[in-house]
């Protein structure tokens, strides 16, 4: 999946194929490593989508970041949305 195409599901809860074969729900989230210059990208699996948005708005920035996964662009084949 392209970084273009990628960015059209920031935030969105939905069904995630990875090039491994696995498919897991939950959310892509990004942020701007500022030292690096450069966007990073993390999955949310779908059981702590909850957590993390309250830790978020809570400004909890040690949980949050551990409800998170980094992945690659690459790792991403395919995304579909589905309903909250």
């Amino acid at each position: 999946m392209s970084t273009f195409t990628l960015q059209q599901f920031i935030g969105m809860y939905c069904m995630f194929l990875f090039n491994d074969g696995s498919a897991q729900a939950g959310m892509i989230v990004n942020r701007y490593n500022v030292p690096d210059s450069k966007v990073e990208y993390f999955f949310v699996p779908e059981e702590n989508i909850n957590v993390y948005n309250q830790a978020k708005e809570e400004f909890n920035s040690e949980l949050y970041a551990d409800l998170r996964e980094p992945i690659e662009i690459g790792q991403v084949v395919s995304a579909t949305p589905l309903e909250d």
